[in-house]
């Protein structure tokens, strides 16, 4: 059983941040702390030294959109992108941006998107569930305002510091993927040993469902390397859709399996976690 000391949530969204910080379990917020992002573009920012985390941006309330006006749409030190690109960006942007199947929650408050971490063929898909590879989404965010950057810089510093400074082994990051049916796990766990390279220890929640009747022996904890994935039951996407638009997985519906991933995270690390606050 590895000793564990520093615990950070990186994606894919808050219900399990929320479940995290209520269990007491993690160092305290970082820099991924309530962002909608893949887990391809935390390799990626890691990799860079978050270098960009905060430039290029684009910033606009969704509910505005349909009525766009030249200053709807803001650019926020989009130093790597010329004017045409912009305007591309800004023609693709008048959407309806809603969120699995349902209006965004979101769509009255100011939302950024990191254009470097984004693929811009995101953003011809309507329902930002189902963005694809690389996207990093900042709802609720003002990345003009300084008091939004000074929280972003002091908890990008406190993982940067850690992530460089303590023992790799001694650091656990947990990521929450969206749902995928049992039949893909395996290649879902193909893609992320491809792409995961760091020598933190990685806890990779495949949240599945099934199209017919669920079989047991798909829910279980596989160990490679220091990745530890694990796979558990969820109620089918046509269910939720139908049942919980908006909040796929939503903390309020799910809380047994949200219980038995911090169960399973108690059961597999010996934890001795040091908070940042």
């Amino acid at each position: 059983m590895k000793n564990i000391n520093f615990v950070y949530h990186v994606g894919e969204r808050c219900n399990l941040l929320a479940h995290l910080v209520s269990s007491n379990l993690l160092s305290g917020m970082n820099c991924f702390s309530g962002l909608y992002i893949s887990f391809n573009s935390v390799i990626d920012i890691i990799k860079n030294d978050y270098n960009d985390f905060e430039n290029n941006i684009v910033k606009f309330k969704i509910s505005q959109l349909k009525n766009i006006e030249d200053n709807s749409i803001v650019f926020i030190r989009c130093t790597d992108y010329d004017q045409e690109e912009l305007n591309k960006i800004k023609n693709l942007i008048n959407c309806d941006w809603n969120f699995f199947y349902k209006e965004n929650y979101y769509r009255n408050y100011d939302y950024c998107i990191n254009l470097s971490y984004t693929d811009i063929e995101n953003f011809q898909i309507n329902d930002l569930y189902y963005y694809k590879n690389n996207y990093c989404l900042m709802p609720n965010s003002d990345y003009l305002a300084n008091a939004t950057l000074e929280t972003f810089y002091r908890r990008k510093d406190r993982l940067q510091v850690c992530l460089k400074n303590e023992d790799s082994e001694s650091i656990l990051l947990i990521y929450m993927d969206k749902l995928i049916i049992d039949n893909d796990i395996n290649l879902k766990i193909s893609e992320i040993v491809k792409i995961y390279q760091f020598e933190y220890n990685l806890f990779y929640i495949i949240p599945i469902y099934s199209n017919c009747i669920e079989n047991i022996e798909n829910e279980k904890i596989i160990i490679i390397g220091n990745i530890t994935f694990y796979t558990i039951y969820f109620n089918s996407l046509e269910f939720q859709k139908n049942n919980n638009p908006g909040d796929d997985n939503s903390l309020g519906g799910y809380q047994k399996q949200y219980d038995k991933i911090t169960d399973n995270i108690k059961k597999l690390y010996n934890l001795d976690i040091v908070k940042f606050y």
